[in-house]
């Protein structure tokens, strides 16, 4: 069901690197691995309880993606300093 409603958004991701638009491919990158880190630590969904492993599993999807586009050095750091600072490293190392 999350793998469905996330294709969308990994095309979207996709398409903004094939088209140079590295701002807004990190930006969604950031906001997909946000929703996700959200749905483990803030929701109360009983589907939570059916899938622990879930968020994690699909936000190194996301990272799969996002690095298939070839981020800068300047991306990376980017997106190091928004999982230490926003998601209290949460995921451990993601790139």
């Amino acid at each position: 069901m999350i793998e469905a409603a996330l294709t969308p958004f990994l095309e979207d991701l996709a398409r903004y690197q094939k088209l140079g638009l590295r701002d807004e491919a990190n930006r969604m990158c950031e906001g997909l691995l946000l929703g996700f880190y959200r749905f483990e630590h803030e929701s109360m969904s009983r589907f939570k309880d059916w899938a622990p492993d879930a968020p994690i599993s699909f936000a190194g999807t996301v990272m799969a993606a996002w690095k298939a586009g070839s981020p800068t050095k300047n991306d990376v750091e980017s997106l190091r300093t928004f999982v230490a600072e926003e998601l209290g490293g949460w995921g451990a190392n993601p790139v």
